[in-house]
């Protein structure tokens, strides 16, 4: 399970980058992101460890989450 969540730290890092340009400039994105790949991690190893584990599927669902965090932080901040 730590793999797991440093995977979606890392994830997270990833697609703050990508979506939205320096990390450094936001922090707020970046912690949105960090928090959300977390969650679903979390939850998918809830439901399936062994779909967690997965390189390719556990990636996804982490940037998934990432994203889905970054979008929800953007629709309550623009209120």
């Amino acid at each position: 399970m730590p793999s797991v969540l440093i995977s979606a730290i890392l994830s997270s890092f990833l697609l703050v980058r990508l979506i939205k340009g320096p990390w450094l400039r936001y922090p707020q994105y970046l912690a949105v992101a960090m928090v959300g790949s977390g969650l679903a991690a979390i939850v998918a190893a809830s439901f399936s460890p062994e779909l967690a584990d997965d390189f390719i599927a556990g990636n996804l669902i982490q940037f998934a989450g990432a994203a889905a965090g970054i979008q929800l932080f953007d629709r309550v901040v623009a209120g």
